[in-house]
């Protein structure tokens, strides 16, 4: 009782002032929703008007912070960030690729008044918000040319912001576009697009940031817009190869459904495989949704299997893990072994609204069936209020970071010694292997996307390159080597 009155005291001294609740800054590693309502007209339900928007942070077993509000009122360059209450499509959260910020859609419509996504964007801007780690809102970034329900935004590092639309596709903006300048549309196919990301690239390290957004128009369900961050006309949309075939549940690989793509998120999990490797994808087809898993294998990603049960009270009552349209996660690697924590949300489309918070814990690692089918269900919406986006917190970089660290050995396990080592990323350092083969990293920021390559004139690496996507702990990258072959003069002749 006591923690429901005193969210119910946050959010009532938002809902009165349109201030921000800002009385700590986030914590590392916990969870931020996106959240609409309650409504401020009679009744506090939620409609198709324009609501209310927080954010609110949870620790990852489901353990109620703070709340943020969105502003409701126009301050400045800040507008407002409202949404529509009753749009499961909208609300979809992201943190930039550094880690430092969070990123969200809205309109600067006024509470309460018509569906915004029915309002032309010259008349009724849409806005994208970015919030630091200390909790500071700027809503003064907006697009006038944008038609439709806005659906998310994306960003590598707070200043080029990557917006999805229901009707003028995957735009891009600069961070505090004023209304009276236009934006660019990326892709003039599809148009209507959901979730946007930026990850490294799948079986590759270069580029080493890739815009990726999904869909169900044009043939794309998920694909990557154009080479790595792309902020000019023209760019081609193009599906990850495999994703657009789809298992039935309890079927093969390989037989096509009817799939529903939205959140996303992509992990690194092989050492035998370049750059990111494994994908996660929130699947809102009903009882045939779920978090999917694909593995990249030979080129191609290829089904390991959904996650499709819920249950709150740790597996033993389950019931069917329905319409999830956002994840997120991070990787924990430790020399074989690696583990992916992920936190998904559910959200309702009725006047009482509803949704849930997930927390998953797959360990199988690369390339095989999720260690578990059931998401832990770690916090529900309060009626009147519903569930939309969720993401990791932004972070502090000075006063959040880990190391990186390894060991080069050769096929029999014997220490390489004079291995030259680059982090490429987020941060760039350059280091070499002791006499031990054993090399380190510190001072690596939280949250930040790594490369580390590995090279030394007399051995070739089986992998030389390993990349580390929204880095939380402390990482082990190890590499092996065998000698480079001389040629003899004889052979030449």
């Amino acid at each position: 009782m006591k923690k429901f009155a005193s969210i119910l005291a946050l959010v009532c001294f938002a809902l009165l002032t349109g201030v921000s609740v800002q009385a700590q800054t986030f914590q590392s590693g916990n969870i931020v929703i996106y959240r609409i309502g309650p409504s401020t007209a009679t009744g506090g339900t939620l409609s198709s008007a324009a609501q209310p928007v927080f954010l609110d942070e949870y620790t990852q077993t489901g353990t109620f912070v703070r709340t943020i509000a969105l502003p409701t009122v126009v301050d400045g360059n800040n507008r407002r960030l409202t949404a529509n209450g009753t749009t499961s499509t909208e609300g979809l959260l992201t943190r930039s690729a550094d880690g430092r910020f969070l990123v969200l859609t809205g309109y600067d419509a006024e509470l309460n008044s018509t569906n915004p996504a029915n309002v032309s964007g010259a008349t009724v801007n849409r806005v994208v918000g970015r919030v630091n780690a200390a909790g500071t809102v700027d809503t003064s970034t907006t697009l006038s040319d944008a038609s439709g329900n806005i659906r998310g935004a994306a960003t590598a590092d707070g200043s080029s912001i990557y917006v999805t639309t229901s009707g003028s596709g995957v735009r891009f903006v600069p961070f505090g576009n004023p209304s009276a300048t236009t934006t660019t549309l990326l892709s003039a196919a599809p148009t209507n697009t959901r979730a946007v990301g930026i990850f490294s690239s799948p079986g590759s390290t270069t580029p080493a940031q890739q815009l990726y957004i999904t869909s169900q128009s044009s043939g794309i369900r998920i694909g990557t817009v154009g080479s790595g961050l792309p902020t000019t006309s023209g760019q081609t949309i193009t599906n990850l190869n495999g994703t657009d075939i789809q298992p039935v549940l309890g079927g093969a690989n390989g037989t096509t459904r009817q799939d529903s793509p939205y959140g996303f998120f992509f992990a690194d999990l092989s050492s035998s495989v370049a750059g990111v490797d494994t994908l996660y994808i929130a699947d809102d087809s009903g009882t045939l949704g779920g978090i999917q898993k694909f593995s990249l294998v030979g080129g191609n990603f290829v089904s390991n299997g959904t996650i499709n049960q819920t249950s709150a009270d740790g597996g033993a009552t389950m019931t069917a893990f329905t319409s999830p349209r956002s994840v997120t996660g991070f990787v924990t690697i430790g020399g074989a072994a690696t583990a992916v924590t992920l936190f998904a949300t559910t959200g309702g489309t009725s006047g009482t609204g509803g949704g849930t918070l997930v927390r998953i814990l797959d360990t199988s690692g690369y390339n095989a069936a999720p260690s578990t089918t059931v998401a832990i269900t770690i916090a529900t919406a309060a009626t009147n209020t519903t569930f939309r986006g969720v993401a990791l917190a932004p972070l502090n970089p000075t006063a959040d970071t880990v190391t990186i660290e390894g060991r080069a050995t050769t096929a029999n396990g014997a220490p390489l010694s004079g291995v030259t080592l680059r982090l490429a990323g987020t941060q760039q350092s350059v280091t070499m292997t002791d006499a031990d083969g054993h090399y380190r990293f510190e001072g690596v920021e939280v949250g930040g996307i790594y490369t580390v390559s590995a090279s030394h004139r007399g051995y070739r690496f089986a992998v030389s390159r390993r990349t580390f996507g929204d880095v939380q702990t402390n990482t082990v990258a190890d590499f092996i080597a065998a000698p480079i072959k001389k040629r003899s003069l004889r052979s030449r002749f």
